[in-house]
């Protein structure tokens, strides 16, 4: 089905390259570089040149691309590549270009089993355990040590781990012997998507979330979680304002006893793997929102300047913070730049678009900022017809929106005798699509 499967970095430089047969000349690297850069990263992830296929995708700063002059499936394709790439990050621990550098011959092995005379096999880290011989070289190896350098006082190292801990290959450090110490990481995920009209009504509300498992436990042992009400009941309003609208449960998910009380039992697979998708939805007030907005403009004697004041709230608890804040409206055409005094400002010109980086808002608190925008503006120009909207990006770590948790995490089973089992749980809250209309 296919021809060619190879990994690009962003520079251009082939990492991986494997022909299956033969029929597409090896110069499609440069051909398949050169068509992503002509486009501006705005090239589909399916486009066709000179007769050859190209399907990839972008991800941790790496192509990874399939060449077929069939008439193959562009979903099969994508589906592939993904779950390619997360092969790839559970046998290395973390997927980047130096991860494959180190472990080319572990990933081409992965190549022999995942993909025979380019026809697909297996896709799970699971199945192609047994036949995965080499032992990957660690890029970024975990040591508490590192990362507490004082845990001895008071026990730290028992209350947290760094956010990098589960970047580790999956089931080989004890490959020929029963591991004494278990650790199992559950991340819960939300991203987030509010539209804002400029009467302050929230006319879109809704939640994205995903449950992630990655598992450290010997073969057989059986994880059973008790979720949170936020979680399972369909259509009962939580402290947002959403319901759970739908959800998907992984196949090998028992869930006998979860509409009834939360509970579900899995037997942990090797690698990461969504262990529960959810939606939710609903009508929410505009406290209840993490971020407000709201803009003005001062009045100028000149028509060289236009001076718009922007405050922005967290409403969040104070005792959580925001990190990695985003702030981006669009500015007139004729603005020629853009200065913010003490803030970290960039504005292009190409698409009048002025982004505010905040490194951290702490929760409870409120930013005002003046921009400063120069240009040659007309007397009577509308520029507040133009200055329409706001698109906020975050993430906010250990809080999320919908209320939800995991109550409990149960441990039982397993190969051998386990004498010690760490459980680690995180919430992240993402803005998907944040914008609030002025």
């Amino acid at each position: 089905m296919f021809s060619q499967l190879f990994v690009l970095t962003e520079r251009g430089d082939a990492l991986i390259f494997r022909d299956y047969r033969g029929d597409i000349e090896q110069k499609c690297t440069e051909i398949f570089y050169n068509k992503i850069k002509s486009a501006r990263d705005n090239q589909p992830p399916c486009f066709n040149s000179d007769g050859v296929n190209y399907i990839f995708v972008h991800t941790a700063g790496l192509y990874f691309v399939l060449t077929t002059k069939k008439n193959a499936s562009p979903n099969c394709a994508l589906e592939f590549l993904q779950r390619f790439a997360c092969i790839c990050k559970d046998y290395c621990g973390v997927l980047n270009e130096n991860s494959i550098q180190q472990n080319f011959v572990l990933i081409y092995e992965i190549l022999d089993e995942v993909l025979n005379f380019g026809y697909v096999q297996e896709t799970y880290s699971q199945a192609i355990k047994p036949y995965i011989q080499n032992q990957p070289t660690v890029v970024e190896p975990y040591d508490k040590s590192t990362q507490f350098p004082g845990r001895a006082v008071f026990g730290l190292e028992k209350l947290r781990v760094g956010s990098d801990a589960a970047n580790r290959p999956v089931g080989h450090s004890d490959r020929f012997s029963t591991p004494k110490k278990g650790e199992i990481f559950s991340d819960i995920l939300e991203r987030l998507l509010v539209q804002v009209d400029p009467e302050g009504n929230v006319l879109r509300s809704e939640i994205i979330g995903t449950i992630t498992l990655r598992s450290f436990l010997p073969d057989g042992c059986v994880l059973t979680m008790a979720l949170s009400d936020e979680l399972y009941k369909l259509h009962v309003e939580n402290g947002f304002g959403t319901q759970l609208e739908d959800y998907n449960l992984h196949p090998s998910v028992n869930c006998a006893e979860f509409e009834s009380s939360g509970k579900l039992s899995v037997m942990p697979l090797v690698g990461e793997f969504a262990l529960m998708n959810y939606r939710m939805s609903g009508t929410v007030s505009k406290e209840r929102l993490p971020f407000t907005v709201e803009m003005t403009f001062e009045d100028s004697s000149t028509t060289k300047f236009i001076d718009v004041s922007i405050q922005i709230h967290c409403s969040i608890p104070s005792d959580k913070y925001v990190e990695k804040v985003m702030v981006q409206f669009p500015v007139p055409e004729d603005t020629q730049s853009v200065s913010c005094s003490g803030q970290t400002v960039e504005f292009s010109k190409e698409s009048d678009l002025v982004t505010w980086h905040i490194t951290q808002f702490q929760g409870g608190t409120t930013i005002r900022a003046l921009f400063k925008l120069n240009g040659l503006f007309e007397e009577n120009f509308e520029y507040r017809h133009e200055l329409d909207a706001v698109n906020l990006r975050f993430e906010i770590p250990q809080f999320l929106c919908s209320r939800a948790k995991v109550k409990s995490l149960r441990i039982s089973g397993g190969a051998g005798k386990i004498e010690h089992t760490t459980k680690w749980t995180r919430q992240i809250t993402h803005s998907d699509s944040y914008i609030i209309r002025l």
